[in-house]
């Protein structure tokens, strides 16, 4: 990889300049993290949106957050800078999974990527450095994140999924590797997959006011079905060990069979488990199927 201030022969891309960015967030049991950073993410964008979208996906078994939504974010649904997405499909958070269901629901044709955990907020200038950085270095895969989000599993700041791609890339690899069990290791699987089809990893340092809200590697385990190997090991030990466990997979899969994962297979959850929010004035709205 290199870091950003590395020297890397500009690559001619204009039109890179005018793509659009989608913020690709999932959430599931944590109400209070996307609560907590979405209003100040929306704002950020209401009056000047210039091609952003937001697409959220709940994947809580209630409807408090989509109740929250309507309630609070009518005009954004409607005007297209926020795009809210329901499944009841899962009842253990999948970290690859849920990403690739994120990201897969936005539009055809080429875009960037970004995706944005639940618990992260967006600087109101990271779009347009986005797309200066895609328009020097088109063949790359973008990452900014906090000093400790580069160290891995100890010290992480929980902004190492900062990750930005062209979606044209994302679906040469076939999106995040569905095989990694629970979480852990999907982001750094991904970049690696980039790296193999030519894209170089380029870091950009998250300023610290830019830090998002936290929580514990803990809270995300329990969330998870863990096997039972991995439950019976205390509870501070758990994440290292399944980080270690997917690394290993992940590795086994770049060797045997190259850059693309989930090969033969649909990405993210069916698109007939899958719910679209869609607002009609200024009260009614219903649940559609996708492409509907």
């Amino acid at each position: 990889f290199f870091f950003a201030h590395s020297s890397v022969p500009p690559m001619a891309a204009e039109s890179h300049a005018k793509l659009d960015v989608w913020f690709c967030i999932t959430t599931f049991r944590r109400n209070e993290q996307i609560q907590g950073t979405l209003p100040t993410n929306l704002e950020r964008f209401r009056n000047n949106p210039d091609g952003v979208h937001f697409v959220l996906v709940d994947f809580n078994q209630g409807d408090d957050l989509l109740h929250w939504v309507l309630k609070e974010y009518r005009a954004d649904l409607a005007s297209g800078l926020l795009h809210y997405y329901q499944t009841k499909a899962l009842s253990h958070w999948h970290a690859a999974l849920c990403k690739n269901t994120s990201h897969k629901l936005t539009p055809p044709g080429e875009s960037i990527l970004f995706n944005l955990d639940n618990d992260q907020f967006v600087n109101p200038t990271l779009p347009t450095r986005v797309r200066e950085h895609f328009v020097k270095q088109p063949k790359s895969c973008f990452q900014e994140a906090g000093l400790d989000g580069f160290v891995g599993a100890e010290g992480h700041d929980g902004t190492y999924g900062r990750i930005a791609c062209l979606k044209s890339d994302f679906d040469k690899v076939g999106g995040y590797n569905e095989a990694l069990i629970c979480l852990a290791s999907e982001d750094r699987d991904l970049i690696d997959r980039l790296e193999l089809i030519g894209n170089v990893h380029v870091r950009y340092q998250l300023p610290p006011d830019d830090v998002g809200l936290q929580n514990s590697k803990e809270e995300g385990m329990l969330n998870s079905n863990m096997p039972d190997w991995l439950r019976a090991l205390p509870a501070n030990e758990q994440y290292v060990a399944l980080d270690l466990h997917n690394q290993k997979l992940a590795r086994e899969h770049r060797e045997q069979v190259g850059s693309r994962a989930n090969t033969g297979k649909p990405i993210g959850v069916p698109d007939e488990d899958l719910r679209r929010l869609r607002v009609q004035g200024d009260v009614e709205w219903s649940l559609v199927e996708v492409g509907a």
